[in-house]
């Protein structure tokens, strides 16, 4: 994986480091201090699988939710506004889930009349109860101006 924010290149260390040689680690396996470098830019999302597969944040970090303007912190993907930008969150989330393995999305979007790139990294995590499935999603999401703006 190539990446332009150097924090997700640490985190994604940081996951296969917790890993080992299990498939995926388990949310307990996550120590949040060991985070610090990037927890306002950390997600974690529950895949809930009844009665369809919906993900809802369990956590979205104080700077996404300063950067893309909505706490999401206990609301599902699919309430992400707008809704073709929810559309297309919650396809990737579903391409993570299929994959099994860390994903990276590089996109560019308009916010507020602006141009922005964001990196997205979702890392899954295995369910207590079933280690080789997966419970749980953590990411993380950078974004920066385009063309020079501030």
């Amino acid at each position: 994986m190539e990446f332009l924010h150097p924090q997700l290149e640490r985190l994604l260390a940081y996951w296969e480091a917790k890993r080992g040689a299990r498939r995926f680690p388990l949310r307990r396996d996550i120590d949040p201090l060991d985070l610090v470098f990037a927890l306002g830019h950390v997600l974690l999302v529950d895949v809930d699988r009844e009665p369809a597969i919906r993900f809802r944040y369990r956590l979205w970090g104080v700077d996404l939710t300063r950067d893309y303007g909505q706490e999401m912190t206990g609301r599902y993907v699919d309430q992400l506004n707008p809704p073709a930008f929810a559309a297309r969150v919650q396809q990737q989330y579903l391409q993570a889930l299929e994959a099994a393995a860390p994903q990276l999305h590089k996109f560019d979007d308009v916010i507020d009349g602006r141009w922005f790139t964001h990196e997205r990294l979702l890392l899954p995590l295995g369910r207590e109860d079933a280690p080789e499935a997966i419970g749980m999603i953590m990411g993380a999401i950078y974004r920066r101006p385009l063309d020079g703006q501030n």
